[in-house]
């Protein structure tokens, strides 16, 4: 789902500002190291990007064209009519519905197009632009009644902070080079990312100084417009800031950097430029390919290792459902159970719905632990950490300490394996 972001970037970048740029953005989107690491995970996020990429494309083809062989772009209003005009309007409403079926957050990015016609000044596009999203709404609303839920759920569990400097600079560094990182490339990671970004924007203003330039204007709203709404709503509900959920704006700041890139005609300059963007690059996918703490412990090797020691009746019961399913996704003949996360607290995220549909149910330590002489248990560093912080002390662990002897205990990078025996 991932892959056809790279040609998408291209023919959008091509049609703003030439080929030239085009190829330059379709190679930031290849290697950048945020858009591979959501490729790589069995989520939605490479699919809202695809979508919300290609209804910003949609859009594209309404209000902007190049004149051929002249690099000047111009902006057509919406009451201009052409015989494919009603097919962009009708590809937008449809890649617009796909967005908002990917992710609830999809309507970030639906509304940039909606400020550059204020910006613009054109009531008649956002006019158009507001019936083509009722559209779109129209064709959400069988999920749209679930979403009063899917909030209620949000305000209980979800665990981001409120947004603050620090979250603004993590979500530039995610859309250059991401994280985690390893100590050492972290502040060159940082430093490149500031640089990059000041660049970036000094070059735009230089650039809008000479006039209007509706294709920088519309991809500065596109980086910008999606995190400042997160941000503002992360202050007036539960925080739902997370830098993924604007994937699109990612590629908005390639393209931008292709379209300055593009315009050096001096091949030791853009040499020069791309040789530590693209050195940093491969440094942090390196990193990223065996990046093997939490989340991604090494799950394959933990199994391995209770599949070698495990005794008979022996009981295996993870802490909690982030380490059972990858574990069970290793081994599923091995029989694991994990602790049911307590009810209504933040960690309470797993449906009826969805286990019913799986077949897998958690279960209490009383119930895992019955009539069981040994018993192993699986558990992140990271949860002990937590509970320690908040000074939990009823943990699935103080209750094992205070029934059982602990016998051995075996490290896979953050995930700990505790043997226990009765006394």
């Amino acid at each position: 789902l991932s892959l056809p972001i790279i040609p998408l970037t291209y023919v959008l970048t091509n049609r703003l500002f030439g080929p030239r740029a085009g190829s330059y953005s379709a190679f930031f989107a290849a290697i950048s190291p945020f858009q591979i690491y959501h490729a790589q995970e069995l989520r939605m996020y490479g699919l809202l990007c695809l979508t919300g990429l290609a209804y910003i494309y949609s859009f594209s083809k309404i209000w902007l064209t190049r004149i051929p062989g002249s690099g000047v772009e111009t902006s057509f209003s919406a009451s201009s009519t052409t015989g494919l005009e009603w097919r962009n309007w009708l590809a937008l409403i449809m890649t617009g519905a796909l967005n908002m079926y990917t992710h609830n957050l999809a309507f970030l990015t639906l509304v940039v197009p909606n400020f550059f016609a204020i910006v613009s000044k054109d009531l008649r596009l956002l006019k158009r632009l507001i019936l083509a999203q009722a559209a779109i709404l129209v064709m959400f609303t069988p999920w749209l009644l679930l979403v009063p839920q899917q909030l209620a759920k949000i305000q209980r569990a979800f665990w981001t902070p409120r947004p603050g400097l620090v979250e603004i600079i993590q979500t530039l560094m995610a859309f250059t080079f991401n994280q985690p990182l390893p100590p050492w490339l972290f502040p060159v990671a940082l430093y490149a990312t500031v640089a990059i970004f000041s660049l970036v924007a000094y070059e735009c203003a230089r650039e809008l100084k000479h006039g209007w330039k509706p294709s920088i204007v519309f991809l500065l709203l596109l980086i910008l417009i999606p995190p400042a709404i997160m941000f503002c709503l992360s202050y007036v509900m539960r925080p739902i800031y997370v830098p993924r959920g604007v994937i699109v704006s990612s590629i908005a700041c390639y393209i931008l950097g292709a379209s300055l890139l593009s315009k050096i005609r001096r091949p030791v300059l853009v040499v020069g430029i791309m040789t530590p963007v693209v050195a940093l690059s491969l440094a942090t996918l390196s990193f990223q390919y065996y990046y093997d703490e939490f989340p991604r412990s090494p799950f394959k090797e933990t199994m391995a290792y209770l599949r070698q020691n495990k005794l008979g009746d022996d009981a295996i019961i993870h802490d909690n459902k982030l380490s059972y399913f990858p574990s069970h996704y290793y081994d599923r003949e091995l029989e694991q159970d994990f602790i049911t996360d307590v009810p209504g607290s933040p960690n309470d995220t797993l449906a009826p719905d969805t286990m019913e549909a799986m077949g897998i149910y958690p279960t209490t330590l009383q119930r895992a632990t019955a009539n069981r002489e040994r018993l192993w248990f699986v558990v992140f560093q990271r949860a002990l950490d937590e509970a320690e912080e908040a000074d939990i002390r009823d943990t699935n662990k103080a209750w094992l300490d205070s029934r059982y002897r602990l016998t051995s205990t075996q490290k896979f990078k953050d995930l700990y394996i505790y043997l226990y025996e009765s006394s």
